[in-house]
């Protein structure tokens, strides 16, 4: 049985929820590095980058976070999903 959870290569599906969790939970600037994460990893997505668009016009919206920087792609990795 091949166990698509488990292993090196990131569920798509659990990242994309990921985004949408942090999202609607207003952990916008999460959900931006997120999108960050979706973009990298899936390039060819053009959804990703569209929710990408949005959060970066959301932070936009505030004060505070209306300086907001592109994340540092040597920083959009993920850990194997196995845990030690």
């Amino acid at each position: 049985m091949n166990n698509v959870a488990l292993g090196r290569q990131p569920l798509k599906e659990a990242q994309q929820g990921i985004f949408f969790a942090l999202y609607y939970q207003g952990k916008v600037k999460e959900a931006f590095k997120q999108s960050a994460y979706l973009v990298k990893t899936w390039p060819q997505n053009e959804q990703y980058l569209k929710l990408k668009e949005i959060t970066r016009t959301v932070l936009g919206r505030s004060k505070k976070d209306s300086d907001i920087k592109e994340p540092d792609p040597s920083k959009l990795i993920m850990a194997s999903c196995r845990q030690s």
